[in-house]
């Protein structure tokens, strides 16, 4: 006597995150009961009401308390957003009890659970799960059979630089490492350091350190049947600017074709990009996107070096930021890669904006204007203190941005 009971707490906590109210306790128990009185056995009827959790909202959404007093995340809601955010999975027993206790009321208990949670290795998991969003490696094709070989080698670029290393996040865009496996290094024009993903040191190689040169990075930006410039722009607008694309004119693409047909057969894309900033048609878009892209034509789609494309033109390496992305707010010109990448590391929005796809991927949601106000904050926290990923994550999880719902039309 009691067993049912005691099963269908203990099974509701773990699966629902959280204490079963009295309704839900006595539900399931109602349905334990019923699935028995049909001479089932014990572990029918534990099986038939695991089957119902499992298909119940409680399970399929994470719980949150939309009553909590002036919107505070508490208890075992924060309890789940903690462990979603630190280890992609349900809170562990030690959370819950935290959460039971009431430590999670409070920011410093919150960063109390946070600290002995990063310690564990499922930690590695959020990490790895961000690096794989943010380069968009779900996309890549895998024609040539590389993209284990791109996936692996960028995850562990960033598993490398966060826990490994332990040097300030934002010093992952300038770098002198890259992760390589043989047939990737080969494409860098490098001698292989063995089998399967190695580190290499890239302090004497030009153009071809810190984050946004990794191979994998660069195939998830770039399109394999052409048009690099637009679609590496594009990404750098989203990803390093957190800027909208403008959007593209209805007649688009007899524009495209009106110009094209007033250059060589062989032009470069460089000649193509400067082509379309000289038309106001097409500047007025391509303005803001293609430029960011510039730095990096000695990098083909899959990321290998180059030094002449396909029809020999020379690969260039200078370029410039756009003013409307600069402090100064004049272009900001560089003479190659490098001095990019630097440009980029010091560039307070690139410096929002890693930090704000840290705080998106924390709440797993995109962040409305109160919350991207809190992402500037962050930013700002973590480069005057030269945080690195740890500070970054305590940061975030004290925050009132994480500690707090958001109201219906602040998430907007």
């Amino acid at each position: 006597p009691g067993c049912e009971a005691t099963f269908v707490a203990s099974a509701g906590a773990q699966l629902f995150r959280r204490p079963l109210d009295a309704r839900e306790q006595q539900d399931f128990e109602a349905l334990f009961a019923a699935v028995a009185a049909e001479e089932a056995s014990f572990d029918e009827a534990a099986g038939a009401v695991l089957e119902a959790m499992l298909q119940s909202p409680q399970f399929l959404y994470l719980y949150l308390d939309e009553t909590a007093e002036e919107r505070v995340v508490r208890g075992h809601a924060m309890a789940s957003r903690l462990s979603y955010f630190l280890w992609l999975s349900a809170p562990d027993e030690a959370l819950r009890r935290a959460a039971e206790a009431g430590e999670l009321d409070s920011a410093e208990g919150v960063a109390a659970q946070a600290e002995r949670m990063l310690d564990d290795p499922r930690a590695r998991r959020s990490t790895a799960r961000f690096i794989y969003d943010w380069a968009r490696l779900a996309t890549l094709p895998n024609g040539d059979g590389l993209k284990p070989e791109l996936v692996e080698a960028t995850v562990a670029f960033y598993q490398d630089h966060v826990w490994e290393r332990g040097e300030p996040l934002l010093s992952i865009l300038t770098s002198q490492s890259a992760a390589l496996t043989p047939a990737l290094a080969e494409r860098w024009h490098l001698e292989s350091l063995g089998d399967g993903v190695r580190f290499y040191d890239t302090s004497e190689l030009e153009g071809r350190g810190g984050l946004l040169t990794q191979p994998g990075i660069v195939a998830g930006m770039t399109n394999a049947d052409g048009g690099e410039i637009v679609a590496r722009g594009l990404f750098r607008l989203d990803q390093r600017f957190c800027r909208d694309a403008p959007r593209p004119p209805a007649d688009l693409q007899t524009i495209i074709e009106g110009f094209l047909e007033e250059l060589p057969e062989d032009a470069s894309d460089r000649l193509i990009a400067e082509t379309r900033l000289e038309r106001g048609d097409c500047a007025t878009c391509h303005a803001t996107f293609d430029p960011l892209a510039y730095g990096f034509e000695q990098l083909d789609y899959r990321g290998g070096f180059r030094t002449e494309d396909d029809h020999g033109n020379v690969m260039r390496t200078d370029g410039w930021i756009p003013g409307q992305y600069t402090v100064s707010g004049f272009n900001e010109p560089y003479a190659d890669l490098d001095e990019y990448t630097a440009a980029l590391a010091r560039n307070p929005e690139v410096q929002m904006c890693f930090a704000q796809r840290h705080v998106e991927h924390a709440m797993g949601t995109q962040l409305g204007d109160r919350q991207r106000a809190a992402a500037r904050d962050l930013a700002l926290e973590l480069v005057t203190g030269g945080g690195d990923y740890r500070a970054l994550v305590l940061a975030i999880v004290t925050h009132d941005v994480f500690r707090t719902y958001a109201a219906p039309e602040e998430a907007r």
